[in-house]
């Protein structure tokens, strides 16, 4: 069965939540493509995860591999952590040139926790705001709000095993929608 929808992780949280979720496989799942969209290439050592697209200074020559890469899938779901570098422009540049293709571009973005401070939570809320306006569909996930779901000290590893979750129930309720 050859995949109708392509799973683009962006940026280091963006492949750590593809990773955790593989992992913990706690959803069934349909046939996948995969890919990596990062500002520096940064193979995966747990999940052989598809092609790297590293988009770096030159986005016209990024977009371009990056519309060869996404070309015949019908959706697009990007996964994506906002307040860092890579997610806040590589996602709304993701999002452009699948709707550019033609497809529908679903996202689910993690937002930072609050003691990771004020400049990278301004910097996804603001990324957040152009990403709302792209997207076809889009879900939120707070890692402020699942941290406070935990009610006592967790590690970074069980906070993306929840998140893996909390993805895992959103790519399964889009694939079936698809």
């Amino acid at each position: 069965m050859v995949p109708e929808t392509i799973l683009v992780a962006v940026g280091s949280s963006g492949k750590r939540l593809l990773q955790s979720f593989f992992e913990s496989n706690t959803h069934p799942h349909p046939p996948f493509a995969v890919l990596q969209v990062a500002r520096i290439k940064t193979p995966s050592t747990v999940y052989p995860m598809g092609p790297v697209l590293e988009i770096t200074g030159d986005t016209e020559t990024g977009r371009r591999h990056l519309q060869s890469m996404l070309q015949g899938y019908k959706t697009v779901i990007i996964l994506s952590g906002l307040g860092g570098r890579s997610g806040g422009t590589l996602t709304p540049l993701v999002i452009e040139t699948a709707k550019q293709l033609g497809m529908l571009p679903k996202v689910c973005v993690t937002m930072p926790l609050q003691l990771e401070g004020a400049r990278r939570n301004r910097a996804a809320s603001q990324a957040l705001e152009v990403i709302r306006q792209q997207a076809h569909d889009l879900e939120i996930l707070s890692n402020q709000e699942l941290i406070q779901v935990f009610r006592k000290p967790c590690t970074l590893h069980e906070l993306y095993l929840a998140m893996s979750r909390q993805v895992g129930g959103q790519l399964s309720k889009w694939a079936v929608a698809t």
